[in-house]
């Protein structure tokens, strides 16, 4: 059992609060009062409101433990800190797991809120061990994706030689991030008896599903010693096989009302940072810009956001790259690419990205201001070569002195008989070139109608036909809008398409925006009703 279940610290530039809550003893028994110790560490005068649901057990007393004062140096300022500590006698008459629920402690400005804390309630006392392995997760309840850290623990009472690791947990049902493990042993309180605790293993584990999921054990080897051997105090040794108990967490899913479209999937609060070094390029020059994300969340799981999207920017896949940054956070830097086949513009816009807070069980946005971007003319074709034999090169020769009877006209009319085959082909083929372009210029007056309805035929049954993305949708309504400003709700409502077409449209928009962003939508396509964009493209002009 936890001899600490929470450890927390707040730092503001307004208060500083540390809150520890300990149960004395740890694993109580039936009938038998036992004690729940809150101290409360902070900067303030007002003395901390502190409620909560026992959730089962009986509440006998509560009394004040005591106050001291203390100085710190914080920031480069001297802060007086005041501790308070709070003792509740509580008591149950039946055995099981039991969490206090709702815990909150207010103090100064400031609120700490903390849900399930578990206490264990034991049939009869049990007997010390000399020595055992226990697994500590941070958290017992978690939501899917949120992260939360387990340790595993050597305890012992007397002397441990020779410890070989024999079976790793497999923590099926997790994403793991292993963590580096210091062994210095520590002093630590079990039920009255003092132990060395050393730390075995450690993971920051991410819940892949909903449900309950098995922290299982981690497995050691030991050599222990015990009594003397000689009367010289030698001992004698046995190996001795530990294994920590399974423990239960249990795995729900984020509130299904009033979920964001923009929503990432990410628990815990994080920051945006978009970087495009510049908003004007020419036409197949690359665009690259750079999206940073920091926080505690699964980041691996995290979809990408689309920025930009034009039926004339082609878009390469997105590059990614996780760093960790401190124990509880990591930094995401997805690198974007598109390269623009004409000139275009697209307006500068907000996209809204959120994140869910498991403090407040609320949903957060955030608005990431994507600017404006305008691509113009074209670059001048550049000529590489890999073969430096294939480039043509001018190697000196002899001087060719030019008289004025040497100058020839090149123009396609010149008429002269020395230069006539040649000139009778430049005037051949001018004739040819201009003929192509008076058949071109009136066969295509009549088709010109049906060049979007063409165009919108050919991308939805190249792309759309077998799954459609919100990324494949946004381009392909692109084709169909008249004006750049518009909305792509108003291409629909516009069109002259039946109400029943119409609500068709809507829906599948709404269902799109919300798999684009959704952690459990993966890469999953939703099927087009063929029926419908048939009579859609239809109604093109």
């Amino acid at each position: 059992m936890k001899s600490i279940l929470l450890i927390i610290l707040i730092f503001s530039s307004a208060a500083f609060a540390q809150i520890d809550i300990k149960f004395r003893p740890e694993r109580p028994v039936v009938d038998e009062s036992f004690n729940m110790e809150v101290v409360i560490a902070f900067d303030g005068n007002d003395e901390p409101f502190i409620t909560f649901d026992p959730g089962g057990l009986t509440v006998e007393s509560k009394r004040k433990g005591g106050v001291t004062f203390s100085t710190q140096l914080i920031n480069g300022q001297f802060t007086s800190q005041k501790t308070i500590s709070y003792i509740y006698e509580l008591k149950s008459n039946r055995s099981g797991v039991f969490y206090l629920r709702n815990f909150s402690a207010k103090f100064s400005d400031k609120e700490f809120k903390e849900d399930n804390i578990r206490v264990q309630v034991l049939r009869e006392a049990e007997k010390p061990k000399d020595y055992f392995l226990e697994a500590i997760p941070s958290k017992e309840n978690v939501y899917k994706g949120e992260g939360f850290f387990v340790n595993y623990f050597l305890y012992t009472r007397v002397p441990i030689y020779n410890q070989e690791l024999k079976e790793y947990p497999k923590l099926n049902g997790f994403l793991k991030r292993f963590k580096a493990v210091d062994e210095t042993p520590e002093r630590i309180e079990r039920n009255g008896l003092i132990y060395q605790r050393s730390k075995k293993y450690s993971a920051k584990l991410f819940a892949e599903k909903t449900g309950k999921l098995l922290i299982d054990p981690l497995k050691i080897q030991v050599a222990v010693g015990f009594g003397n051997r000689g009367g010289f105090g030698l001992r004698d040794m046995r190996n001795v096989t530990l294994s920590s108990d399974p423990v239960d967490i249990q795995s729900s899913s984020t509130p299904g009302d009033n979920v964001p479209a923009g929503f990432t999937g990410l628990i815990g609060e994080h920051t945006f940072n978009l970087v495009l070094k510049k908003n004007k390029f020419l036409v197949n020059e690359p665009i690259e810009l750079s999206l940073e994300v920091i926080g505690p969340g699964l980041l691996e799981k995290m979809d990408d956001p689309v920025l930009y999207s034009h039926p004339d920017l082609e878009s390469f896949d997105t590059r990614s790259e996780i760093q960790e940054l401190s124990e509880n956070k990591s930094r995401k830097i997805l690198e974007y690419t598109y390269l623009p086949r004409s000139s275009l513009t697209i307006e500068a816009r907000e996209l809204s990205l959120s994140i869910f807070d498991p403090a407040d069980k609320t949903y957060k946005s955030y608005s990431i201001a994507i600017p404006e971007i305008q691509v113009v003319g074209g670059a001048a074709p550049s000529v590489t070569s890999t073969n430096p034999k294939s480039i043509n090169t001018i190697t000196p020769s002899k001087e060719i002195e030019v008289t004025p009877s040497t100058l020839t006209p090149v123009s396609p009319f010149y008429s002269s008989q020395k230069f006539k085959g040649f000139i009778s082909i430049y005037q051949l083929s001018l004739i040819i070139s201009f003929l192509i372009f008076i058949f071109a210029l009136f066969t295509n007056v009549n088709r010109g109608e049906n060049t979007r309805r063409n165009h919108a035929t050919y991308y939805f049954k190249k792309h759309l036909s077998k799954g459609i993305d919100y990324k494949s949708m946004y381009q392909f309504l692109t084709i169909l809008r008249d004006d750049n400003k518009q909305e792509l709700e108003q291409v629909i409502e516009k069109s002259d398409l039946g109400s029943e077409i119409k609500e068709y449209f809507r829906n599948l928009l709404d269902s799109l925006r919300q798999n684009n962003y959704s952690l459990s939508a993966g890469n999953n396509k939703i099927k087009p009703d063929k029926k419908m964009f048939k009579k859609l493209i239809k109604k093109i002009n």
